[in-house]
């Protein structure tokens, strides 16, 4: 049985941002930990799937697209510095109403991530 929800948008932090939702059911927040996975530089959140499978098992999972990667917003006016897509993230987790969130990174992701993480940390 599939965990994935849905793909959708959200605008935060001033742009169209792209994610993949998996676990729980549809119309229904859990009371159970939510997760951000940021792919790595060359990654759109659909290769994820898989990871967003298995999360979706166990959290509520969003798998996200960073600015100019998969669906979300890109153009060369775009600001594509790490403080910027940290911003991303937390304006993201921010927007959706997530509390205590958990953010698993790869590579690039990781790095976005540590610095959404240090910036300011989940409440």
């Amino acid at each position: 049985m599939s965990t994935f929800m849905y793909g959708a948008n959200v605008h935060a932090n001033g742009i169209r941002q792209h994610y993949l939702r998996f676990g729980g059911q549809q119309g229904e927040r859990k009371a159970r930990p939510s997760i951000v996975i940021i792919p790595g530089i060359t990654s759109p959140a659909v290769t994820w799937a898989f990871v967003g499978e298995r999360f979706g098992l166990h959290y509520d999972t969003y798998v996200l697209d960073v600015r100019g990667r998969g669906l979300s917003e890109a153009s060369a006016s775009l600001d594509y510095s790490l403080d910027a897509q940290s911003r991303d993230v937390i304006e993201f987790a921010r927007e959706l109403d997530l509390k205590d969130y958990i953010i698993v990174g790869h590579s690039m992701g990781a790095r976005i991530g540590a610095r959404a993480a240090a910036t300011q940390p989940p409440a």
